[in-house]
């Protein structure tokens, strides 16, 4: 008996996912599908598994007969969630399961971004020997500032104390001194101070309307010179054209970044992905195979809780 209908939008551990709903469920897997294609595959769905490219408006919401929205990350930013709970549309997404992979991202290209690594492969791929100008940071004994403390932010933190001898402070406005727990990490009330305390800034916080363009020219301005970014969250934390500024003064020396205003990337992107500091990827933070098999699984199980008694 076929209990309902799933469309997946984004590549994903499909194998996993299929043998955990089992025969019981009709899966439409298209990976990659154009956001104008969404509205008529949407029809006879009861089930839609989405990553953050793909947009789930008020209007396409409405004609559609979604009754459960599983996210395949953490971010909803992509969702009208105010609609979807009108409509009584369960939606899900998965803060834990890509926890360790997205932490272990996060302080890999920090380390790339300190010892100049890409650099140095270009360099040496064009058999360049230029290692007196490749002087770059040590991590130990140097101040990580980790923007927004949930279970990602912790993840960072707890690594770059214990694994790398970082000193750690964290902004939150939701998490006091006394939530800390397991490792050393100093909470700073203000985001202003904040900023002005770290050589190395992690983000680590969704986007929702209070958060976007959080971090201007006033912010930048209250930055450590040559302080070092990596961001896993989203590209709208940063409004574009003060980070742009930041980066060619050199006030901020290099940005690494998941996450983009456009995904997939786009003209939007152009001008900040082309400069010199900046390293980017393909929101992979939590393309692992462990991680990928988590979600799937976990969201296997919930689309049974929802729909398998229908």
């Amino acid at each position: 008996m076929i209990n309902g209908k799933i469309l997946v939008t984004d590549g994903m551990d499909i194998e996993t996912l299929q043998k955990e709903l089992g025969d019981c469920f009709h899966v439409d897997y298209r990976p990659g599908i154009r956001q104008e294609e969404l509205e008529q595959a949407c029809q006879g769905v009861d089930a839609i598994i989405v990553k953050p490219r793909v947009r789930l408006d008020k209007g396409l919401l409405e004609r559609a007969g979604i009754k459960f929205i599983g996210v395949a990350g953490n971010g909803t930013d992509n969702i009208d969630l105010a609609f979807a709970k009108e409509k009584g549309i369960d939606v899900r997404n998965m803060p834990g399961e890509s926890v360790d992979s997205v932490a272990e991202y996060t302080l890999t290209v920090l380390g790339v971004m300190a010892r100049n690594i890409i650099r140095a492969h270009q360099s040496l791929k064009g058999m360049k020997w230029e290692k007196d100008l490749l002087i770059g940071s040590q991590l130990k004994g140097r101040t990580l500032g980790v923007l927004g403390m949930g279970k990602i932010g912790r993840a960072v933190a707890l690594r770059a104390d214990r694994g790398l001898g970082m000193q750690v402070v964290g902004y939150d406005p939701y998490v006091k001194q006394g939530d800390i727990d397991g490792f050393e990490c100093r909470m700073i009330e203000g985001l202003g101070d904040f900023l002005g305390e770290a050589d190395f800034i992690s983000v680590h916080v969704p986007l929702i309307e209070e958060t976007r363009n959080l971090i201007g020219s006033g912010e930048i301005g209250k930055m450590r010179e040559g302080v070092v970014i990596v961001n896993v969250s989203r590209a709208q934390l940063f409004e574009k054209e003060a980070l742009i500024a930041g980066l060619r003064s050199g006030k901020i020396r290099g940005y690494v970044t998941d996450v983009h205003y456009q995904e997939p990337v786009g003209d939007e992107d152009r001008e900040l992905i082309g400069l010199e500091n900046v390293i980017c990827t393909p929101h992979i933070g939590a393309q692992t195979r462990e991680a990928q098999r988590s979600l799937a699984e976990k969201l296997a199980k919930l689309v049974i809780e929802r729909l398998g008694n229908q």
